[in-house]
């Protein structure tokens, strides 16, 4: 009853004093609870950016391990590759070797034969001559 006593300016007063002060505990609790999302989101932020950096920092040294093997395997490829480029071409100079052999030993064959048919050649004549004196 008393408030329907007191003048209007008063009740307004008293209004807009508990509006106020209800406005100011609004902004508190809004202010803090800004404050808290920020402080969760900062904290997630954070959180993922550590998974990213690990992550990050596990893919270079896996990639790093990638590449390695891969050059060694490289290196054994050009090592590879070397043998048999070098047992090919060993193999070719063989083939040839061995023919040049087998015509090393015709052309041998070939002066031997000569040199007994000059031989031959060479009785034949001094006998031929040797008759001829004795005739």
């Amino acid at each position: 009853h008393e408030i329907n006593n007191q003048p209007k300016n008063e009740l307004l007063e008293v209004a807009l004093s508990k509006f106020n002060e209800s406005a100011e505990l609004r902004n508190t609790e809004f202010a803090s609870l800004k404050t808290e999302w920020d402080d969760a989101a900062q904290g997630t932020i954070d959180e993922q950016q550590e998974r990213f950096d690990l992550n990050t920092s596990t893919m270079e040294a896996k990639s790093d391990e990638v590449i390695g093997s891969i050059e060694s395997q490289l290196a054994q490829a050009v090592e590879i590759v070397g043998t048999i480029v070098k047992t090919t071409m060993s193999g070719n100079y063989q083939i040839v070797a061995g023919r040049e052999y087998r015509n090393a030993w015709i052309m041998r064959g070939l002066a031997l034969a000569a040199f007994l048919v000059m031989g031959g050649m060479i009785v034949w004549a001094v006998g031929t001559i040797i008759l001829e004196i004795m005739a």
